[in-house]
């Protein structure tokens, strides 16, 4: 379902929604013969259903305007009219995002038992005449488990006007990256639960045929049990692949290793993407290709996997790239390098070596490189930024760069990564060094 949500004729969000259940139920009653005077009928009822709605909302360039935008700059004029904050400079922001997308996944597990039981007394003083009493006890849970999640930053620009006394105003415009992560109550964490209901379905159908079959031969069923002791052997070779997914299922599950929509490597490469379902003999994986690869649970169990969950719930992304030096370009700085580098380079304007150290141009490099990535919104400062040098090798000397970036959707993140490398290589020849560039 696709629907405009406001209902007006202004683009502010729709809603999509889907929605798949998965259901299993199962009874089992005795009766008395039929006929007899006294008649009885008496039994147990179970169910589980697991319902799974995906209902995300996308904000439109209208709803961005009127409930983000609009709504943050009346805050902040309001603010401006405390005459606690008479002094406040004027601010304003702007929004670059044409739209906003949030998923919305709801889960909703249920389950159920009940017990019921009937009795009938015929030919009360005559025939024809009977009298039934019956009772049934019910008991019913239902919850609710929600997760939302933008899927992508919210980018724009702060406007700061600051009034000078009797000099024209000064205007700043400032960048501005806002990661948002909108989660609600997961206390399900996803758990997959298809391989169990599975391995339920399995049980009870193999209950109920060893009845039918007991009923059928005119056998009790508990001789029916006692004689698969014998075959035992047999039929744990048959359902081998079930009972190691079974038990596969529960490590999984217990110890929180996957869940459906985890993104997992598998060092064999059979695998690199996103998982689309777990069940009592495979676990489906979409690639990053689009193509389906699917593996027994017990591979993930017994094999070692990657897990990027941790990452994607994370502040960043990672990045951790080599710029290669060549050795002999390395110098230590005369102050005629260090004043050049001063006039050329805003960052490095107030740079000063410590007392007593004449630094080199690879050190005053990773200094710049290190105030150049402090400088940029897209990366996060609370998390490790690491600037350093390697051992040098026949290849020259690798000088590693270690940051997280705020935006983690692959695409922007191989952007900003690659605008950032381009621009660090770039500024190389500007320290007097050159990067090596190995030829024959």
């Amino acid at each position: 379902m696709h629907l405009d949500q406001d209902f007006t004729p202004r683009s502010i969000f729709t809603l999509q929604q889907k929605q798949k259940m998965h259901a299993v139920s199962q009874e089992f009653a005795v009766k008395s013969h039929k006929g007899k005077r006294w008649e009885w009928v008496g039994g147990l009822f179970g169910f589980y259903q697991q319902t799974h709605t995906d209902g995300p909302v996308d904000f439109r360039q209208d709803g961005i305007d009127l409930l983000i935008t609009k709504q943050t700059n009346n805050q902040l004029a309001a603010l401006k009219q405390d005459p606690a904050l008479a002094g406040m400079p004027d601010i304003t922001i702007d929004i670059d995002n044409r739209n906003l997308y949030i998923d919305g996944i709801y889960k909703t597990p249920a389950y159920g038992a009940a017990a019921f039981g009937q009795a009938t007394l015929n030919r009360i003083f005559i025939d024809g005449l009977s009298a039934t009493v019956g009772l049934r006890i019910d008991y019913e849970h239902t919850r609710i488990y929600h997760h939302t999640h933008a899927t992508e930053a919210l980018t724009g620009r702060a406007n700061v006007t600051i009034n000078m006394g009797n000099r024209p105003p000064m205007s700043i415009q400032q960048p501005f990256i806002l990661p948002l992560g909108i989660d609600g109550k997961e206390s399900m964490k996803n758990r997959p639960m298809k391989g169990f209901i599975q391995v339920l379905q399995v049980l009870l159908f193999f209950v109920g045929g060893i009845v039918i079959i007991a009923i059928i031969v005119n056998k009790s069923p508990a001789s029916l049990f006692a004689g698969l002791g014998a075959s035992a052997a047999i039929l744990m070779l048959v359902f081998k692949d079930s009972i190691l997914g079974f038990v596969a299922g529960i490590q999984l599950s217990a110890n929180d290793m996957v869940r459906p929509g985890d993104w997992i490597t598998l060092p064999s490469g059979a695998a690199n993407g996103t998982v689309q379902e777990i069940t009592l003999n495979t676990v489906k994986i979409q690639n990053f290709d689009n193509t389906i690869s699917t593996v027994p649970p017990y591979t993930l169990v017994s094999s070692p996997f990657q897990n990027w969950r941790g990452m994607v719930q994370s502040g960043g992304r990672r990045v951790m790239k080599n710029i290669t030096l060549d050795l002999t370009t390395l110098q230590f700085c005369t102050p005629e390098m260090l004043d050049r580098y001063r006039k050329e380079i805003p960052l490095m304007a107030d740079y000063q070596p410590e007392a007593g150290v004449v630094p080199t141009n690879s050190q005053v490099y990773r200094v710049y490189i290190e105030r150049y990535l402090c400088s940029l919104p897209v990366v996060n400062q609370d998390l490790d930024l690491i600037i350093s040098q390697k051992e040098a090798t026949m290849y020259g000397v690798p000088i590693q760069v270690y940051f997280f970036s705020r935006n983690k959707v692959w695409k922007e993140y191989e952007r900003i990564q690659s605008d950032i490398f381009d621009h660090l290589l770039a500024m190389v020849p500007k320290f007097d060094l050159k990067v090596y560039q190995y030829s024959d």
